[in-house]
């Protein structure tokens, strides 16, 4: 099985004279900053379109695919950055709310899966409406949307 554009992304916590972070990439970068460095794991799409370098919270959809299966999680947030690493640290816990998104996780490992926003919310856009027209869209699609929240 070929996996591509399939990588870690690393939290870097050591601040190098609070100029930034000291990453084994071999770089130096910005406080909180993430790093695409070419390990295989978690792919986060936002490093391309800029949310991380963003001053404000970004608040939308976050959604968790399936990469075998296709079946994706979608949740609310208010600050995506924050759920991205929120949520694969409970899936790398076997914490997560939703037994099967968990089940499946912890049977077919990391790399089978991505973590990005699928859909960035307008200023005073409400989030519960958005979910509900995101998972209108995917089941229009005849996408495997995993059951409630929390799953359990």
């Amino acid at each position: 099985m070929l996996l591509l554009s399939v990588t870690l992304i690393g939290y870097h916590p050591e601040p190098v004279a609070d100029k930034g972070f000291d990453c084994f990439c071999g770089k130096l970068h910005p406080a909180a900053a993430y790093c695409n460095a070419g390990v295989r794991g978690i792919n986060i799409p936002g490093m391309e379109n800029g949310i991380f370098s963003r001053p404000d919270a970004v608040k939308g959809i976050i959604a968790i695919r399936n990469l075998r299966t296709g079946s994706v999680y979608l949740k609310e947030t208010e600050d995506a950055v924050r759920s991205f690493r929120d949520e694969r640290f409970r899936l790398d816990l076997s914490m997560h709310e939703c037994a099967e998104l968990q089940a499946e996780y912890s049977s077919l490992g990391l790399e089978l899966f991505t973590i990005d926003l699928d859909a960035e919310a307008g200023d005073g856009e409400d989030l519960g409406n958005l979910l509900e027209r995101r998972k209108e869209h995917y089941r229009e699609s005849g996408v495997r949307i995993y059951s409630g929240d929390p799953c359990r």
